[in-house]
């Protein structure tokens, strides 16, 4: 139990961390810069309401699955540890509702990153308040968002790919780097940079409005 909380109080930790560095890496790709301090008191309460909006979408997404799991046990694992007849029934049916919201989970952690931090930032909105402005864009246009989110899925695909070929090339000794944070990160910022600027990119095709740039 101490341990579980020691990991849970951890995990709370690094989303409010990462919540608010968002909007320093984002003011500093944006504006070509690269500061942290004045970036970082000016994230103060776009931080705190992404943080926990990030915090009351995990525990829901955890809910979700943690119930699906617990039925799933009880349904399908529990009679066959018991040596009893399976019927795959519950369990195909409970397999094929997480796929859609898998899908949809994966594509609201895409939009947070990448058009709802950004809007908070330019607009000085909250999480929610940005969202509704985000999904009135989306409604009128879906599809373009939609294959935004697709086209994410090579992009790593390739980023992910080049990083096994190297440390399968240096016979795995690049994976030091990885030991410490910061050599880690020099290589990966030109990554990093440009999937912090693809979003508002995106945006900014949209008008002026939604231009996070300026």
């Amino acid at each position: 139990v101490l341990l579980a909380g020691m990991i849970l109080a951890l995990i709370v930790l690094v989303v409010w961390l990462s919540s608010r560095m968002k909007f320093v890496f984002l003011e500093n790709v944006l504006a070509g810069h690269a500061k942290v301090a004045e970036p970082w008191s000016r994230a103060g309460a776009a931080g705190w309401s992404l943080f926990w909006w990030r915090l009351a979408f995990g525990a829901a997404i955890l809910a979700f699955f943690g119930t699906l799991a617990a039925m799933w046990w009880i349904r399908f694992a529990v009679p066959f540890l018991e040596g009893n007849p399976i019927t795959l029934g519950p369990a195909i049916w409970m397999t094929l509702l997480s796929f859609p919201l898998m899908i949809v989970a994966a594509y609201a952690g895409c939009f947070l990153e990448h058009f709802v931090v950004p809007i908070m930032a330019k607009h000085g909105l909250s999480a929610t308040a940005a969202w509704g402005r985000f999904l009135g864009l989306f409604r009128e246009n879906a599809v373009p968002f939609l294959l935004f989110g697709l086209f994410l899925i090579p992009l790593w695909i390739l980023v992910w790919a080049v990083v096994v070929a190297v440390v399968l090339l240096t016979c795995c000794t690049a994976l030091l780097i990885a030991i410490v944070p910061y050599l880690w990160m020099v290589p990966m910022l030109p990554v990093y940079y440009t999937y912090r600027a693809l979003g508002p990119e995106f945006l900014a095709q949209f008008g002026a409005e939604w231009d996070c740039r300026s």
